[in-house]
């Protein structure tokens, strides 16, 4: 199997990302392997976000399915999101991070093996524009290098898995109300007994907040 032959649907949650949106929608397009159906999970944006995705849709060159769950956890618009898809395969990037064009291409690869695999872990890092943001991602520990699979946490920005597995892991935990959602997810693939392999050049950047207010928020 090649991974033209993985049917994947790609699932990106959104809250207010006006600014971030236009990047993210050519990074996902510009993918050297594109999927098979996006679709966007927008959160109850009132910057407009949800209204620019509308007036291009007809734009994207594969199907694209804009939803829309206001108020609700993100863990809530991820499984959400994950329902509404029509492939076994699915995966996962978020707005606001800087994506290869062979990311989603690296993530597939090992569904496209031989052997049995439920999760496929991408890699990440974080990057700086600005002196604070650059201070701070060099200051940032990521684990991607020392990655095991027996036991690495990779996060929602970079990850692809089977419908199963997610199905198996027991889904997002929607009751966490704001953060650590994709950690316990990860933890509950391990738990499950779920097959992973890391991708290490599935990688994207990741953008910490540019002050200290909203890093402290984020």
């Amino acid at each position: 199997m090649t991974i033209e032959q993985v049917k994947c649907s790609l699932v990106t949650p959104v809250f207010n990302e006006i600014k971030a949106i236009p990047l993210l929608w050519a990074y996902v397009l510009g993918q050297t392997r594109k999927p098979d159906e996006w679709i966007i999970v927008d959160n109850g944006s009132t910057d407009g976000t949800h209204e620019w995705l509308l007036a291009r849709a007809h734009l994207c060159p594969f199907p694209l399915h804009v939803l829309r769950f206001p108020g609700v956890t993100i863990a809530k618009t991820m499984n959400e999101g994950i329902r509404a898809a029509h492939n076994e395969v699915v995966a996962v990037c978020h707005a606001g991070t800087r994506i290869a064009n062979d990311w989603l291409a690296c993530l597939l690869s090992p569904f496209a093996g031989e052997g049995q695999v439920d999760v496929s872990a991408g890699m990440w890092e974080p990057y700086g524009e600005t002196p604070f943001e650059r201070w701070l991602a060099s200051s940032i520990y990521s684990d991607c290098e020392l990655a095991d699979e027996r036991t690495y946490l990779p996060p929602a920005r970079s990850i692809a898995f089977k419908r199963s597995a997610w199905k198996k892991s027991g889904e997002f935990p929607e009751w966490l109300p704001k953060f650590g959602e994709d950690t316990l997810f990860a933890i509950r693939f391990h738990a499950a007994g779920c097959t992973m392999s890391i991708s290490r050049g599935a990688l994207v950047g990741w953008r910490p907040k540019s002050s200290l207010k909203s890093l402290l928020r984020q």
